[in-house]
């Protein structure tokens, strides 16, 4: 089993990155997601991803596929997720177009519209990923804060959090994420925007991606949208 990859970065593809390890440069295949955080990185630059080695097709041609996840607790929850009848390889990449956390937090509390607006996900299958799945993922709700990025020193990262701890606001921070999600759930930019500035937010604390779009839905609902 090929169990991670250290190299830099050659190019990408629509499914992924390309990663150079020696003289040889492999396509890895990356989560929606991952693909949309890991696009910015510039040719030359370190990259090491867990990996999961795995056969796609069927009859007489099967294709060997590497797939890659920037934590190591990412490819056990892909793992997991290929459990739910009906998801595959490919499939599960796609669908796993914001981060691993709140899908697992959306399974976790049955939230059914949110799974619901995951790309390639209707209510049927959304039913069939918590009935799998539900009651065994808490280990993957809560997001990590003490992973490096691959290649980045301790050094380097103390001082790049104390400089956009310096130089960002947290709720200028949570908005762009926010507004991200959103957009990886099919919203345009302008539409994205549109409806975050209809969230009645707390004063007390930030709301969760699933608290938002609780709001949305309502809101829609209410609106005759749904």
């Amino acid at each position: 089993m090929i169990a991670r990859v250290h190299g830099e970065v050659a190019g990408f593809s629509e499914r992924g990155v390309y990663v150079r390890v020696g003289g040889i440069e492999l396509e890895v295949l990356l989560t929606a997601a991952d693909r949309q955080q890991l696009g910015g990185m510039a040719a030359g630059q370190a990259l090491a991803l867990y990996t999961l080695f795995s056969l796609e097709g069927g009859g007489g041609s099967l294709t060997p596929i590497l797939i890659g996840f920037q934590k190591e607790r990412d490819r056990d929850f892909f793992q997991m997720f290929l459990r739910v009848e009906g998801i595959g390889v490919m499939n599960a990449l796609r669908i796993l177009s914001v981060p691993i956390p709140s899908v697992a937090r959306a399974i976790e509390e049955q939230n059914i519209a949110f799974l619901s607006r995951l790309k390639q996900v209707g209510p049927r299958t959304a039913r069939k990923m918590i009935a799998a799945l539900m009651g065994k993922l808490g280990a993957f709700i809560q997001e990590d804060s003490g992973e490096l990025p691959a290649g980045e020193s301790l050094e380097a990262a103390g001082q790049e959090a104390a400089a956009g701890s310096s130089s960002r606001e947290p709720m200028e921070e949570w908005r762009e994420e926010t507004l991200l999600v959103l957009e990886q759930l099919g919203y345009s930019p302008a539409e994205a925007r549109r409806l975050l500035e209809k969230v009645v937010l707390p004063a007390n604390r930030q709301l969760t991606i699933e608290e938002v779009l609780a709001q949305i839905y309502q809101g829609n609902k209410e609106g005759g949208q749904l």
